[in-house]
């Protein structure tokens, strides 16, 4: 086997395991693995056919696969209240449930349920205030 066939074998296997490793992450929300796992191939084949170097893979995957509101609250308010990337992939992607804690004339404060994808008995939480005006519409 030549140090060429070897490189591509390595990196198609890469690609296997971070397609897995990305499926699990999205399952609940495709609600069927076999569904998910071929989006995050085709996502994963994208990326690196790309070229995107410039670009950290989990950055850019979390990217494309993160929903657009969790419960009302628009992606750009979670992004933008949540600095640490882990707290942003517990809402968007473990989320149970979310119950609002306090609310004003304009503006509520929302608390996520979310799991520990490691750990499914740990259970925590997150908070965020959200305006009423940027809240989605059903």
């Amino acid at each position: 086997m030549s140090k060429a066939q070897r490189q591509q074998r390595e990196e198609s296997a890469d690609v296997m395991r971070w397609a897995h490793e990305y499926a699990h992450l999205i399952k609940s929300l495709v609600g069927d693995y076999q569904i998910a796992f071929g989006i995050t191939l085709r996502l994963v084949w994208q990326y690196v056919n790309g070229h995107n170097a410039h670009v950290r893979m989990d950055v850019w995957m979390l990217d494309k696969l993160r929903p657009n509101d969790v419960a009302g609250v628009p992606a750009w308010v979670i992004e933008k209240d949540f600095r640490f990337r882990m707290d942003r992939k517990l809402v968007f992607f473990h989320t149970v449930s979310t119950e609002v804690v306090k609310e004003t004339a304009k503006a509520l404060q929302i608390q996520f349920n979310v799991y520990d994808p490691d750990d499914f008995d740990y259970k925590s939480t997150r908070t965020v205030w959200v305006a009423k005006s940027v809240m989605v519409k059903d």
